[in-house]
């Protein structure tokens, strides 16, 4: 009994000890907010590039050569961070891509061909940082491509090899590795214009064929935030 008795009052003076010791907070986990977003920046992408190549011959010969291939560049630009969430940023890129498409027969006996050997924007970004490190963004501008169309027919081949222009847009997620480093995914759409092969016969222009450019680009890429 004495050895019961002496035991209660340990546990009671050591709950009273216990009792008088402060309190220490929890701290919640430090999550790491870089100011990457902010300033110039360069980096590289890679990815695949789609056309549907839809396009016509004498006005009435339908086709489509959906060209595709790679497509892989440099970009660069400058971000500046508008309050705690909001970006807004120029950029511009250039890439070399491998888009290649024919088609057999379209109507007759020969081949159409569209290609895109090369794209390039000036673009505005603009965008919202979800949580910590991430951006969803936005992005808008100019584009430029360099096309090839050719139609063959038999032993006769007529070419042309325009610089096309147009609008682009689309958009994209960036998530900041650390205080210099990133990564994106991004989609672009290029909305080209047409590329016309003619035959000029004296002083008279025959329109023989078009292919209209607009392009998809899905890509990812690595920034370097200096």
């Amino acid at each position: 009994m004495r050895m019961i008795l002496t035991l209660v009052a340990s546990l009671f003076a050591t709950s009273a000890i216990a009792a008088d010791l402060p309190v220490v907070p929890r701290k919640a986990p430090i999550v790491a907010e870089y100011d990457y977003f902010n300033g110039l920046y360069l980096g590289a992408h890679g990815g695949v590039g789609w056309d549907r190549g839809a396009g016509d011959i004498l006005g009435t010969l339908g086709f489509d050569t959906a060209p595709f291939g790679f497509v892989g560049g440099l970009h660069g630009g400058y971000n500046l961070r508008v309050g705690p969430n909001f970006l807004l940023g120029l950029e511009a890129d250039g890439d070399i891509a491998t888009m290649d498409g024919t088609v057999q027969n379209p109507g007759f006996i020969g081949s159409v061909n569209s290609k895109s050997r090369w794209l390039a924007s000036v673009r505005g970004r603009f965008g919202f940082i979800l949580v910590p490190n991430l951006l969803a963004y936005g992005t808008a501008g100019w584009g430029w491509a360099g096309s090839e169309f050719t139609l063959a027919a038999g032993t006769t081949q007529f070419s042309t090899s325009p610089t096309l222009n147009g609008a682009v847009a689309g958009g994209g997620l960036e998530y900041a590795l650390n205080q210099n480093w990133g990564l994106r995914v991004e989609y672009l759409h290029y909305f080209l214009g047409d590329a016309h092969l003619n035959i000029a016969g004296g002083e008279t222009i025959v329109p023989l064929a078009k292919a209209t450019h607009n392009i998809g680009v899905a890509r990812v890429g690595l920034s370097y935030h200096f």
